[in-house]
């Protein structure tokens, strides 16, 4: 009987153990992720609030690109690149500041420009699929920036 006895107060021991602790631990093993989460959560705040005005560019695409001037392809193209700089690997981002480096291709007006923004938009897309592989919007572009180079090639001089 006293073998059944002490292990009975054994149980008791633990469950009253595990009724004191949990309350403190549970709450205490959430906020240490969560702190640990906030880092990773506002680096992409950052991003994307920095690629925010540009929205409104990429959302009737054929309507604003193509009639952007130079001064307001440079501003957003100087938002977009800092919003790559807070998240680098951005696959959005990345596909949008490539989407603005193919338009600007096509109205570049030398040879030598659109073949080097061809290049910059062919390695901002790569980047952009490499997170996201199957996206058909960055290969429409990647195609697009392949078919710029290859159509203007840049002679060595």
């Amino acid at each position: 009987m006293s073998a059944s006895t002490s292990l009975d107060q054994d149980v008791l021991a633990v469950a009253s153990v595990k009724r004191v602790y949990w309350p403190i631990i549970f709450p205490l093993a959430i906020t240490l992720i969560g702190i640990a989460y906030v880092p990773f959560a506002w680096r992409e705040m950052r991003a994307d609030v920095a690629a925010m005005p540009t929205k409104p560019l990429f959302a009737n695409v054929q309507a604003t690109l193509p009639k952007m001037t130079i001064a307001e392809w440079d501003v957003a193209v100087a938002q977009l690149t800092r919003a790559v700089a807070f998240q680098p690997h951005h696959p959005d981002n990345l596909t949008m500041l490539g989407r603005l480096y193919v338009v600007r291709s096509y109205g570049a007006p030398t040879q030598i420009e659109r073949h080097q923004h061809a290049v910059r938009a062919q390695s901002l897309l790569r980047a952009a699929l490499h997170d996201r592989p199957f996206h058909p919007e960055t290969l429409a572009l990647l195609k697009d920036a392949a078919d710029l180079l290859a159509t203007n090639p840049v002679t060595a001089q």
